[in-house]
């Protein structure tokens, strides 16, 4: 004790941490306590590995990023807006998925600036370019003509179908938008606009999880 008024500048303690580590590494130290200084320890390790994989250009690092800071996930903290700017650096580094979650953000204004149009756009190419989550958002707002786009029956089977089969090499989409995609193109079967039966276009769903 220093008989001296605590200051309010934080020193790392690094001989207690250093400590606390070996009691826990030796078992002095058990419980929820040990498992909780593990998890943390575990989750500092895996967060340094994948920044440094990031930095170091790696496109689906830079998208993990972008997920964890989104849902404030495995140690990192929840902010859109850095989320969003790993999204669009994984996105100009070649990501489709990043290209996809980048036109959600536009669209949401979830870490930038509000911009539906551009946002359809970049979730226009993602599809383009093999997003199965965003084949059936694309689809899901031409069958329902939402954000002020043609109602087209066509293009809206062509997308859910697209995005529910095998042919999409990139696949992130939840169980959710699956099964409100299958449900629309059963829909579409009965009120196809030109009439044709949208039957045959519907895919065999193996697994929708």
């Amino acid at each position: 004790m220093t008989n001296h008024a605590m200051g309010d500048k934080l020193i790392p303690a690094v001989q207690i941490r250093n400590h606390i580590e070996t009691c826990v590494r030796n078992g002095v130290i058990t419980g929820d306590l040990a498992n909780n200084w593990k998890k943390k320890e575990t989750e500092t390790s895996e967060a340094g590995a994948l920044m440094k994989k990031a930095l170091g250009g790696d496109h689906d690092a830079m998208f993990l990023l972008g997920l964890f800071h989104f849902d404030g996930l495995n140690g990192f903290g929840k902010d859109q807006k850095i989320a969003f700017d790993w999204y669009e650096r994984a996105s100009n580094a070649g990501n489709v998925k990043a290209l996809a979650l980048s036109g959600f953000s536009y669209m949401n204004g979830s870490g930038v600036k509000e911009n539906v149009t551009y946002g359809i756009v970049l979730v226009t190419m993602a599809a383009e370019r093999g997003s199965d989550l965003a084949c059936l958002s694309l689809g899901l707002w031409l069958a329902g003509g939402d954000f002020d786009l043609v109602e087209d029956h066509s293009k809206a089977i062509h997308f859910l179908s697209l995005g529910l089969s095998d042919k999409c090499p990139h696949r992130h989409a939840r169980r959710e938008p699956k099964v409100e995609a299958h449900l629309m193109l059963m829909k579409l079967e009965n009120v196809c606009s030109n009439g044709e039966n949208a039957k045959g276009h519907l895919p065999e769903l193996v697994n929708l999880s």
